[in-house]
């Protein structure tokens, strides 16, 4: 999965109606997140708890610092249960749910490597499922997350080989409160989310006329 997604609340329909039975839902009528979110900006995301914003970028517990890398912003289904870095919060239960109206991604065309934008086919926001952590020292605290990732479905495989777990709204349920052996198999087999995808237009530099495919 690429390094960015946007989270434009207006855009994100029902993303709280989805959660309204869920502790705290009047935080997300605040929301004032609005465009694009990259590894180590603040998100919102969604836990048993309620709604709480958290730096994009995972920092473990027992890390000397809080120091946000952009190798934590991304957890691969098939390893971040015996990985350091994200396998306390798996076996704790530390699991959230990262609301985007849609992600992006660098796609191969035959002009090379250019963007794609990637969104639900019926307009709801997309949900993310996420694992996080707080790290504390002193008066210090820092709350962060990352997305957890799984193979492409068939759709996307054409675009890239990875993308986000996404969740549809049963699946939400056992994220948020089920097992770990249940959350385990959901990222053996994730829901299907109907996907639309295009290649954006590239940004022309000042002074830069004409096509840059």
């Amino acid at each position: 999965m690429c390094a960015e997604f946007e989270q434009h609340v207006p855009a994100m329909q029902g993303w709280a109606d989805v959660l309204e039975h869920w502790p705290n839902p009047e935080a997300a009528q605040d929301a004032q997140a609005s465009g694009h979110v990259f590894p180590t900006d603040a998100c919102w995301t969604f836990d048993s708890g309620g709604f709480v914003q958290r730096s994009w970028s995972l920092i473990p517990p027992w890390a000397d610092a809080p120091k946000l890398k952009f190798s934590t912003f991304n957890a691969r289904a098939e390893t971040l249960a015996e990985k350091p870095v994200f396998r306390q919060a798996w076996q704790h239960g530390q699991r959230c749910l990262i609301p985007a109206s849609r992600y992006y991604e660098w796609g191969v065309t035959p002009a090379g490597k250019r963007k794609h934008e990637v969104w639900a086919a019926d307009g709801q926001a997309l949900m993310m499922a996420g694992l996080y952590e707080r790290w504390t020292k002193d008066a210090q605290v820092v709350d962060s997350c990352t997305v957890v990732t799984v193979a492409a479905s068939a759709t996307m495989q054409e675009l890239h080989g990875r993308m986000p777990l996404l969740l549809d709204a049963p699946a939400m349920q056992i994220w948020l409160q089920g097992a770990v052996e249940d959350a385990g198999v959901l990222m053996l087999r994730a829901p299907e989310i109907d996907l639309r995808y295009r290649m954006q237009e590239p940004t022309l530099k000042p002074g830069q006329t004409g096509s840059l495919f």
